[in-house]
């Protein structure tokens, strides 16, 4: 399948795993490097909720590094925007 093209700012893989090994493995891939997941957000499951809309599986996981995190804070307190490297499961 060819990569959908994009102006947008961002790195694209396809995996031919399960839904939950890729995230298994993206998690393991992730702490490998120094980080660990800081925000887990089920964007599917919070639509089904708030909206009642069923939609294909997409989840959220931001990651970030907490040493490092912690010593920005301490130069910059409005730096939140940027802490964390997020990946999209879909």
């Amino acid at each position: 399948m060819e990569p959908k093209k994009t102006a947008m700012p961002f790195l694209r893989t396809t995996l031919y795993l399960s839904y939950e090994t890729a995230i298994e493995q993206i998690t393991a891939a992730l702490k490998e490097q120094g980080l660990s997941i800081i925000l887990h957000i089920d964007v599917s499951e919070i639509l089904r909720q708030t909206l009642g809309i069923d939609t294909d599986r997409y989840l959220i996981l931001g990651a970030g590094n907490a040493v490092l995190t912690y010593l920005a804070l301490q130069t910059e307190p409005d730096i939140g925007l940027l802490f964390f490297c997020s990946v999209v499961v879909q």
